[in-house]
């Protein structure tokens, strides 16, 4: 328990040393391009992809207000581009579109280490997937890409920030791809077809003070060797299946979170079929309410899934179906200080 403990509370330095590069003022100016129309969107979408302005070191994007109808993915695809929209800045996908709204990184099936991409920003933009006019989760042109509303794959030093990312035809915020330094705060995850965010094979993601909320599968869903992150006040409400999926992840921390009203088990934890689970995952000062079940443990043994904690956390109705709060199939969860209320 000690040792579990002092874990968490030296991985909370890292992270915070480590983000806190990620904000840092920068020597010089960036380029700055305004975004008012569909022809200044063009020249926009084309610096962020490396087209033109190749050699300003850094881009800042100003998107005024009004709805920005997308026939294409926005790309990032260099280092140091910075978009910050005015409230009331929308990028709406097309009409049978089938691509993600806007994509950070390489979009190759296998992105090279030579394609990562550094010190990317989006802040105040709403990403509107147009779910119900989409044909498909992917495309026709790469079909290894979802059709997510924020993209991110190869990508370090990103800051996601005060954005809502709604009604994609796969996932809201997903990231993959040995993606590492990321901090997403105060944003809004809500009525995507799938998960509202995902992370995948990747690490030091620290989520902050966001909501995922009224999406189709898990609010949260964290797989293939996901690691060293943390959910700080965040709140997964009414979301259909799990509130928080997670499997073949470690040292994972969830503080002062509220899971309520999902349609399955507030937290499923597993393994996959190479018996690679969870270790180290820990909800502390959580709220558990209303969810067909609290927090369910599908490992069977510690081989599987080791080091599970739940401490200070609240339970309140979550015995629909003659679920407990706390279940395992065999793997080791450790209570500690908890409140269990029907």
């Amino acid at each position: 328990m000690s040792g579990a403990s002092s874990l968490g509370r030296l991985t909370a330095s890292l992270l915070a040393a480590i983000f806190a590069a990620v904000v840092s003022a920068h020597a010089q100016e960036p380029h700055v391009l305004v975004v008012s129309d569909a022809a200044s969107l063009r020249g926009a979408a084309a610096a962020a992809a490396g087209e033109v302005l190749a050699d300003a070191p850094e881009i800042e994007i100003r998107i005024e207000a009004g709805t920005y109808v997308l026939e294409d993915t926005f790309r990032i695809l260099r280092s140091g581009v910075f978009l910050n929209a005015d409230r009331g800045a929308i990028f709406r996908l097309a009409d049978r579109v089938d691509k993600p709204v806007v994509a950070i990184g390489s979009q190759d099936e296998v992105p090279p280490e030579s394609a990562r991409v550094r010190r990317i920003r989006i802040s105040g933009l709403t990403v509107d997937g147009n779910m119900e006019a989409q044909t498909a989760e992917v495309g026709d042109e790469r079909p290894w890409i979802r059709n997510n509303g924020i993209d991110v794959r190869r990508t370090s030093e990103l800051l996601i920030e005060n954005v809502h990312v709604r009604a994609n035809r796969s996932g809201g915020l997903v990231v993959s791809w040995g993606s590492d330094r990321v901090r997403v705060k105060n944003s809004l995850f809500s009525g995507n077809y799938f998960d509202g965010v995902a992370y995948y094979d990747s690490d030091r993601i620290e989520t902050l003070g966001c909501r995922m909320e009224g999406n189709h599968s898990a609010g949260i869903s964290l797989d293939n060797h996901f690691a060293n992150s943390r959910f700080v006040d965040c709140e997964i409400r009414n979301n259909g299946d799990v509130g928080i999926f997670i499997r073949a992840s470690e040292n994972i921390v969830f503080d002062r979170c509220v899971i309520e009203s999902s349609g399955d088990w507030g937290a499923f934890l597993a393994h996959d079929e190479s018996d690679r689970g969870v270790h180290g995952v820990r909800f502390v000062n959580c709220k558990f309410i209303g969810n067909r079940g609290g927090l369910r443990m599908a490992s069977v043994n510690e081989l599987q899934s080791s080091g599970t904690e739940v401490i200070d956390c609240r339970f309140s109705g979550n015995h629909r179906d003659g679920r407990a709060n706390i279940d395992s199939a065999g793997s080791k969860v450790h209570a500690e200080s908890n409140r269990e209320e029907r």
